[in-house]
């Protein structure tokens, strides 16, 4: 305890505070150790300003210590919790698998003004699940199928969903080595593929770049589109007529996704901005 000084909350978001500062700055360390005291500890914000005495246990307290050693790796704060909230889910994230973003579940919400109760949907490159879990949550009827080029994705995912109990199927596939995604048809497919160009590497975060999985996120620089490219050409095939697909994109290629998908036969297609205003997402009609 000596080198937290006591066994009291106060005392602990001080030190957690102190021997973080310097590696993610002092705004950034405030906000890891608000979500570690609510989510691990179990002590909201309000709680730690209304009652400063709260005091924790011995094995509360080496918890945190061994999460701050975790944190000055520089592992991404998700996976040292072990969870990311997404669209009011907890979905249990561990290296080898992406972890969740806010732009995302945006993504989910577009989606999810399809308001049919019969649907078939495929999510292509699935990762932890996260879309097809969040859509599953608010569409219960909705048949939810993803597919995955990674095994340790595929039995994240499939582990989330027994996990969540929401019942969606999730298979491994590489996409790009396969001339087609099944014999069935679907009425919408999803896609957040991989789409930061390997350039795009300089000045990112190292909890990204040292952590998560490469597979997951990027792209060569002489073919952005290559995801975009076989994924269309495959789901204009398995999708029915009038059916959807939806792609989260690199904010820099909104007007080539559009062109490509218009140029692969789908029509009505249409560019939708993040929160940021930064072109984000792609719907287009078969």
């Amino acid at each position: 305890m000596n080198k937290v000084g006591d066994n009291t909350l106060e005392a602990l978001t001080s030190y957690f505070v102190k021997e973080l500062e310097s590696v993610v700055g002092i705004r950034e360390a405030k906000l890891f150790f608000d979500r570690i005291s609510e989510e691990v500890l179990g002590y909201a914000k309000t709680d730690r300003i209304l009652n400063k005495s709260i005091r924790l246990s011995e094995s509360q307290i080496l918890d945190v210590l061994y999460k701050i050693k975790e944190l000055k790796k520089g592992r991404p704060l998700s996976y040292v919790i072990g969870f990311q909230h997404f669209f009011g889910l907890s979905i249990p994230v561990a290296e080898g698998v992406l972890i969740p973003r806010p732009e995302t579940e945006e993504l989910v919400d577009w989606v999810l003004e399809e308001s049919r109760t019969k649907i078939s949907l495929l999510d292509v490159c699935s990762g932890s699940g996260c879309i097809s879990l969040a859509l599953k949550s608010k569409r219960p009827t909705w048949q939810i199928k993803g597919l995955d080029v990674s095994p340790e994705a595929v039995n994240q995912s499939k582990s989330n969903a027994r996990l969540l109990g929401l019942a969606c199927e999730f298979s491994l596939l590489d996409i790009l080595k396969s001339e087609s995604i099944g014999k069935e048809e679907y009425d919408i497919i999803v896609s957040n593929p991989p789409y930061v160009l390997n350039s795009e590497q300089v000045g990112m975060q190292s909890s990204v770049h040292d952590f998560e999985p490469h597979v997951a996120l990027f792209v060569t620089d002489d073919d952005p589109l290559l995801f975009y490219r076989k994924i269309g050409v495959l789901a204009f095939s398995a999708l029915k007529m009038k059916g959807s697909l939806f792609f989260e994109i690199n904010e820099r290629f909104g007007k080539e996704v559009s062109e490509l998908l218009i140029s692969l036969g789908f029509s009505k297609v249409e560019l939708q901005q993040d929160l940021q205003g930064k072109d984000r997402m792609v719907k287009a009609i078969k």
